[in-house]
């Protein structure tokens, strides 16, 4: 996993490795992160680029709306989760949305 360094690296790099990179713990996901620069705003992705969505516990409701609005116009089965805590151990668990 790269390491920034404060020292050593520019602020490109520093934020490109901060930004970039996951907890190996978190490998399981095969997540992807885009970073687009010397942009801002939003991205068009392809049609088959999107596989799966999960909302975070404080993901705000007209968010997850305009989520599921694009889900829908897609046509495509992806798949869609949401946090929840767990009241009796604190852990953050993700059920189907």
């Amino acid at each position: 996993m790269p390491t920034a360094n404060y020292y050593r690296d520019d602020d490109f790099e520093i934020v490109r490795k901060t930004i970039s990179t996951k907890a190996s713990g978190w490998k399981h996901e095969r997540e992807w992160r885009w970073v687009l620069v010397g942009k801002a705003g939003v991205a068009r992705l392809g049609p088959n680029v999107v596989t799966s969505v999960s909302f975070g516990l404080r993901t705000p409701d007209r968010v997850q709306k305009q989520v599921f609005a694009w889900i829908r116009g897609s046509g495509r089965p992806i798949e869609v989760r949401r946090a929840i805590l767990d009241p009796k151990s604190y852990a953050i668990r993700l059920v189907p949305a």
